[in-house]
Formats: C-alpha cells, sequence, structure tokens
C-alpha cells in the first residue's frame, strides 16, 4: 500500500532536475564540483527501464573528503519548507564504490535536507529517499548531486528523479533506506567495552568510621550515595531557555538539571557580531548553571570563516584583522576566566581556512597562545567534525584535523583536549572503526572529548541502539573525559530528528537509555556495613559522592571524591 502511494504520486509531483534520463549531453544540465574532475561519459544500457547511463570513474586523492568529488545539477525551481522531496536514481558499480545522495542549500552552510550513502553492486537497482525541505529555497538557491569521493571506482547512474511532492509526511514514501550501509554490524565489540569500563570508570574505597576520639566504630549502617559522576555528561544549551520564564522554559531547565552535569552555550558564545548580546545572555544564564553543579565549555572563539565573524571583517587590512581577533579573544577570555574549563579556540580549520589564509597560519597557533596566557588554568581545545565517522566521510578529514592539531603542538601551541563533534548520521559508522578513529586521535597524547553528539535519525528503531552504543563506545574508550550532545530538545536544535525529546517533551527512547544507563547503571548506590571491624570496601563509579554512617542513636557524614589511580581512603566520623 505504501509503495502504490508513492507510485501514484510520483506521477503527479514535478520533476526538479532537467536530462535525468542522460537522453542529451550531460554538460547540459549536470556539472562536476570541485577541484577533482571525475571521468565522465554516457553510456547505453540495456536495462528494460531506461537505455542511457551516466559513467563516472572516480579517482579522489589521499585524505579526500565525500564533497571532493562530486556530479549534480543546480534546482532551477522554487522549494517551500517542509515540501518533501523525493530523490530517485538507478545505480550500479562493480566496485562496490559508495555513492552519496545529496539535496541541500547550494551555498554555505549546505544544509543538508537529504544525506544518504550507498554502496551499489554490480546490479542495477533503484535507490529512493525522501524528506522535508528544511527551509525555503528560491530557483537555483538548491541543489541535487551525488558524493563520489569516498574510494576509487565507478559507478553508473540513471534514471535520476528529484520530485517535490509539496507539505506532506516522508515516511509515507517508498525509501530504501540502509542503515549500515551495506556495512556488517555486531556487538563482538561490547565484551571488551564493558571491561574496560569497569577499568577506567571505576575505583576502590576504603571507609573508616570512628568516633569523636578517632576509636575504631564496629557494625557501623553505611549509605553511600552517588552526587555526580567525575565524567562530564553534557548538552549544548541556549542561553535564552535557561534566562526564561515561560513554561516551556521551566520544562527546559528542569529536562536539562535531570539529564546533565555539563553545558555549552550552542550559539550564545560565538563572535558574530560585535555587540556581546550572546555573551551577555550566557553570563546572565551561568549563575543557575553553577548553582548546580554544572561545568561549562566556552564555543567558540575564532571561526576561520567570514560567514560566521562580524560582518565586515574581511575587508580590514590584515593588521586590523589581527588585532580586532586578539582584542575578542581578550574579552571573551577575560570575562569568563574560572567560569569555562575549557574554549574551543578555534573551530573547524581543516575547511574553514578563509580568515588563516589572509592573515597567516602562524596567526592560527598565536591564537592558542594568546587565549592560555589570559586564563593560564584554561582548556586548550581544538575542535573538529568528521573525526569518528569514516562510513559517512572517510577517514580524510580526521587526517588533515589531527594534522592541524600537530601544526598546534609544533608551533608551542597549548593543545589540551581534541574535541570530536560527532555529528552522526546513515550510513552508521561500525563502533570498532568509531573505537579505531579514536585510538588515532589518542596518539597524539591528548584528552579526547565528544563535543557536539547527534544523530540525525526519526526511526526510534534506529536512532536509540546506535545513540546508547556510541555512548558505551565512548565512555569506554581511556582517553575520552566528556560526552556532550548538540541539544536535547527538537524545538531546540538544529536537527529536530537528532533530539532525544521530542516536542511535546516526550522522551524518545534514546532519552530513556539515557537515564537508564548514566543515573542507574553507571551510578553506584550501596548499603554497607562495618561488621567486626571499623572499615568496609567497596567499588563505585568515579565521582562525587556522600556516605552517612549510622551506629544506634549516633550519626555521621562525608563527602568525597572516588578517583582512578589513586588510594581512595574516607573516615566518618560518628557522634
Amino acid at each position: 500500500m505504501v509503495l502504490f502511494f508513492a507510485l501514484a504520486l510520483t506521477a503527479q509531483a514535478p520533476n526538479l532536475i532537467e536530462n535525468g534520463d542522460f537522453h542529451r549531453p550531460w554538460a547540459e544540465n549536470w556539472r562536476g564540483f570541485e577541484a577533482s574532475s571525475p571521468n565522465v561519459a554516457i553510456v547505453p544500457t540495456t536495462a528494460s527501464s531506461f537505455s542511457h547511463a551516466i559513467r563516472i570513474q572516480s579517482n579522489p586523492g589521499t585524505n579526500s573528503s565525500p564533497w571532493d568529488v562530486q556530479f549534480g545539477q543546480i534546482i532551477q525551481k522554487p522549494v517551500a519548507k517542509g515540501d518533501v522531496i523525493y530523490f530517485k536514481a538507478w545505480m550500479r558499480s562493480p566496485d562496490r564504490m559508495p555513492v552519496g545522495f545529496v539535496y541541500e542549500l547550494n551555498q554555505p552552510p549546505h544544509e543538508k535536507t537529504i544525506y544518504e550513502q550507498v554502496k551499489p553492486t554490480s546490479e542495477w537497482k533503484q535507490y529512493r529517499f525522501a524528506a522535508k525541505a528544511l527551509n525555503s529555497y528560491p530557483a537555483g538557491g538548491s541543489e541535487a548531486k551525488f558524493f563520489l569521493g569516498y574510494a576509487k571506482g565507478t559507478v553508473e547512474i540513471a534514471q535520476i528523479r528529484v520530485e517535490n511532492h509539496g507539505p506532506g509526511d516522508p515516511g509515507k514514501f517508498d525509501q530504501t533506506i540502509d542503515y549500515w550501509g551495506g556495512a556488517t554490524h555486531n556487538e563482538d565489540w561490547k565484551k571488551a567495552a564493558f571491561e574496560r569500563i569497569e577499568k577506567y570508570r571505576k575505583a576502590d574505597v576504603t571507609i573508616n568510621v570512628v568516633d569523636s576520639a578517632g576509636r575504631p566504630v564496629t557494625n557501623a549502617s553505611i549509605k553511600l550515595e552517588m552526587k555526580r559522576h567525575s565524567f562530564r555528561f553534557g548538552t549544548a544549551v541556549v542561553a535564552g531557555r535557561i534566562n526564561g520564564n515561560s513554561s516551556e522554559d521551566v520544562k527546559y531547565r528542569q529536562v536539562l538539571e535531570d539529564n546533565f552535569n555539563t553545558a555549552v552555550f550552542e550559539n550564545d558564545m560565538k563572535w558574530y557580531d560585535e555587540t556581546g548580546n550572546g555573551m551577555r545572555a550566557a553570563l546572565q544564564a551561568m549563575p543557575w548553571l553553577e548553582q548546580r553543579g554544572f561545568e561549562t565549555r566556552g564555543h567558540n572563539l575564532v571561526w576561520g570563516t567570514w560567514r560566521y565573524l562580524p560582518k565586515g571583517l574581511a575587508d580590514k587590512p590584515v593588521a586590523e584583522i589581527w588585532q580586532k581577533i586578539q582584542d575578542h579573544v581578550k574579552d571573551y577570555v577575560g570575562q569568563t576566566k574560572s567560569r569555562v574549563y575549557t574554549w574551543d579556540v578555534v573551530n573547524e580549520a581543516v575547511t574553514e581556512t578563509e580568515l588563516w589564509d589572509k592573515i597567516g597560519w602562524d596567526k592560527f597557533a598565536e591564537v592558542h597562545k594568546l587565549a592560555k596566557q589570559i586564563d593560564p588554568k584554561l582548556k586548550i581545545t581544538y575542535n573538529d567534525y568528521n573525526m569518528s565517522n569514516p562510513a559517512q566521510a572517510g577517514t580524510g578529514h580526521r587526517n588533515r584535523a589531527l594534522e592541524r592539531a600537530k601544526f598546534l603542538i609544533d608551533k608551542g601551541a597549548p593543545l589540551d583536549i581534541l574535541g570530536d563533534q560527532a555529528h552522526m548520521g546513515k550510513p552508521f559508522t561500525p563502533i570498532p572503526d568509531v573505537l579505531a578513529a579514536w585510538d588515532q586521535m589518542a596518539k597524539l597524547g591528548r584528552p579526547i572529548e565528544i563535543t557536539e553528539f547527534d544523530l540525525n535519525v526519526p526511526s526510534e528503531e534506529a536512532h536509540a541502539p546506535y545513540t546508547l552504543d556510541y555512548l558505551i563506545a565512548a565512555f569506554s574508550h581511556p582517553s575520552i573525559e566528556s560526552f556532550l550532545m548538540w541539544g536535547f530538545w527538537e524545538k531546540a536544535h538544529w536537527l529536530p530528528s537528532g533530539a532525544m525529546y521530542r516536542a511535546d517533551w516526550t522522551p524518545r527512547q534514546a532519552a530513556k537509555d539515557w537515564k537508564e544507563w548514566v543515573y542507574n547503571k553507571w551510578w553506584t548506590r550501596a548499603s554497607l556495613k562495618t561488621g567486626a571491624t571499623d572499615s568496609v570496601k567497596t567499588r563505585g563509579f568515579l565521582g562525587y559522592y556522600q556516605a552517612d554512617a549510622t551506629v544506634g542513636s549516633k550519626k555521621g557524614v562525608a563527602t568525597f571524591r572516588l578517583r582512578n589511580g589513586v588510594t581512595n581512603s574516607v573516615e566518618i566520623v560518628v557522634k
């Protein structure tokens, strides 16, 4: 019935592209983008449904990104926000070359309504994907394309259609979603992961009970309660929601406090302009976070692209640009000194290079040094994307990001943390490959933070299990110190399908899993008894604790932090 419905709509829906059957020369409508130009030719086929195909030979360079080789067409018709875009094409590839289906805004930041990866076989198969347009696009404002820079190989593509079905539900369309992109996956990795969690995320503690004279007290009952993880479980937040008074704002703060111990302001601290309004809102929100024991990340001081810097900065002389950057860093780091534990000093320096190309890459290192000079206790983070999702993006971006990090080290710039944004999507990267990516990052000798995790998948059956697997893997890796979601609520999330809470605040399964694992399975509560001695030993997750002891009418309490790699001993005095 779903297939019939989709086919019925297809006959009526306007096709947004021209020459998708390749009956005319491909260059009339299609183009190859970026520096690498694939070999392209129209070839005849013996398929029953179509007579021509485009054959593309892709030969991406070392450390290429998927989009470094692409083939596509600008859409010459307007599209309204919420319209269902249905992208279809037949493909085959004797090399099983990965291909990305993309429908996106055709200018930075290239927001993607559709981004799906397939791995065609040598047999013809039609691939179909549907999604709601993220925004309205004028004629010429969006494009349909194929990313071909994943690997070397040959692919043939035929009968391409990009249809606009108007407002509707993408879930009613027949789609060929393969969450794993043809890769095999299993849970063999979990046994070792749980063993690492036991080793790296827990520690032993000895609790001694004495009276006010320091004499041992036997047969004491002890209630041990964890109060906070040492590991940072956090989320991006919106200052306006923390500062606001609406019923939604109140609920936002409640869910935030119930789920997380660390926050990062999604946009408020960014240097979009010189008004400082965002920073003022963030500073207003910080006391609420601090009163509840939150740690806060700073994000971000400098982006290397003009579109995320104050208007007109690009037109200034180099010396003036550098002076403004220094003034900005001194201002923002100074205002947040001792209030944020780290700053993402530079964001995404692999691809966002306009600033550094103009003022000099030596300034890329100098700005990190400057931040540390202003706040010597500040941890300096370099933050980038496509670090742990090679199934989507290959390994090229990660390799180049690590080259940027090594450049900083070689220049004597401080680098305390590597940030993995972890914007994950389809196809899912098998967890062993994720762990291998972190192993490669860890060789730099710096801790890792998961800074912006989300999984843009509406299907509960896919979203929750992979989110949980990724969380378990991160908690198991000894180099990872923090795991932050890039938002948690559908109405305050840049990718609504990536949120853990729906617009009406009902939790998705991923939210339920988060609470169960972070605050139950990975949370220590214990009722202990000293017995015939004055001490008792136990093991718990690393973090902050309160221990209450009772002997008859006498009571005592102690608070402590449970650490790994040290001898943990706590004394409770009962009176």
